[in-house]
């Protein structure tokens, strides 16, 4: 679902495509629990374009957000002649077994140059992946995995 809220939308640059990668950087609607993955965004421009802060959104089945970053957060900005490929990877974010809903847009100068809203569902499995042991159950849309120190006798 490539469909635009507003048509002034997508017209100097244009999102193109955009996926999930597995773990093995396979496209794919379906994940492991617990696998990481990275996500894509295509863009074609119409001119070299600089300045531009890629965002992306994930949100959980019910409408819930989940996460969102820019770029632009990070200090990074993509200038690019003809069309840009950024993939943006998730190190330790274990989503729960579930759908979730990708959202993706392109700014510059803080103004929406392209957005596309839910553009893209995904799953995640109750299959654990690898050495990961089945998600508990626990509450909450994500699952994290902290340090423990233990300190005591």
């Amino acid at each position: 679902n490539m469909a635009r809220k507003d048509k002034s939308l997508g017209v100097d640059v244009r999102i193109v495509d955009t996926g999930v990668l597995n773990s093995k950087s396979i496209k794919s609607n379906t994940l492991d629990y617990c696998e990481s993955f990275e996500i894509y965004v295509s863009t074609k421009h119409n001119e070299r374009i600089s300045d531009l802060n890629f965002g992306i959104r994930i949100d959980a089945s019910d409408g819930s957000p989940i996460l969102s970053a820019l770029s632009g957060e990070q200090d990074v900005y993509i200038s690019s002649k003809k069309e840009t490929e950024v993939k943006i990877k998730f190190n330790g974010l274990y989503l729960v077994p579930g759908s979730y809903f990708l959202t993706c847009s392109v700014r510059k100068n803080g103004q929406f140059i392209d957005e596309l809203i839910d553009c893209l569902e995904f799953e995640i499995s109750d299959v654990p992946f690898e050495q990961f042991k089945p998600h508990n159950g626990a509450w909450g849309p994500v699952k994290f995995f902290p340090n423990w120190q233990i300190n005591g006798e």
